[in-house]
């Protein structure tokens, strides 16, 4: 039960990040489509959620220089 809950909030993040088309935008750097009711394709989502990636080790290695 414990893991399935742990898929369910990693869905719940992907999707909360998948709709903030001003962070994708400005902060990753992803053009998305300017009309809303466009759904993002399958290899849109995959580059905005490789970029957080990329964006999230970043960060944790910067972390870890300076801590």
């Amino acid at each position: 039960m414990k893991h399935e809950m742990s898929n369910w909030r990693g869905f719940i993040e992907r999707n909360k990040l998948l709709e903030n088309r001003e962070y994708v935008k400005y902060v990753l750097g992803v053009d998305v489509p300017l009309n809303e009711s466009i759904p993002l394709t399958p290899e849109l989502s995959r580059k905005i959620l490789q970029e957080q990636l990329l964006f999230e080790g970043f960060f944790s290695t910067v972390i870890q220089k300076v801590g």
